[in-house]
């Protein structure tokens, strides 16, 4: 009898415990009667393809919000240094190899732009009143990965590269500061 209730117990084990099929969503909204508008800047291509410093200096003019924030500007003693340093980063040969694996990983960007508009949509049945924030996607040179604001969200691709990648962060170097 004690062996019977041994197997008994073996078998109910065995069968609680097999996969029941993939997990699924209780709820999938219908979105397809939404719309947003999606600001997605690709830019990555810009400041490798900077030849001047002059150009540079205009580029983040433009986008003062990278130039402040995602560069870190207030981390450089001064224009100069900051200048300097960002130049001889974006005019480094290897840089190309980087954007390379980029490409490679990314393409055009129209499946990341996509991922983001369906994120969007699905914020946007859930809290009506939300607006997007524009998207901007760069090459950093590894220096930072993400900047989120609730009206910016600027991207460094090379951050995101995966596994495979030719140039790879060390985890531990980046969670304490070391490259």
């Amino acid at each position: 009898m004690r062996i019977f209730l041994a197997f008994a117990f073996c078998w109910l084990l065995f069968v609680s415990c097999t996969d029941k099929g993939e997990e699924k969503c209780a709820f999938v909204p219908e979105t397809t009667a939404l719309k947003i508008n999606l600001n997605f800047e690709s830019l990555e291509d810009s400041l490798p393809a900077i030849t001047l410093k002059s150009q540079l200096v205009h580029f983040l003019n433009r986008h003062a919000e990278m130039r402040d924030f995602f560069f870190n500007r207030t981390a450089y003693p001064n224009d100069s240094v900051f200048i300097n340093e960002l130049y001889n980063r974006f005019t480094n040969p290897h840089l190309d190899t980087l954007l390379t694996e980029i490409h490679r990983v990314f393409g055009n960007g129209t499946e990341l732009q996509h991922e983001f508009e369906r994120a969007f949509i699905n914020l946007k049945y859930y809290y009506p009143q939300f607006q997007p924030p524009k998207i901007q996607t760069i090459v950093s040179g590894l220096e930072t990965d993400l900047f989120v604001s609730d009206s910016l969200v600027i991207i460094g691709l090379d951050y995101f590269l995966g596994d495979g990648a030719k140039y790879l962060l060390n985890r531990y170097s980046c969670m304490f500061g070391r490259y």
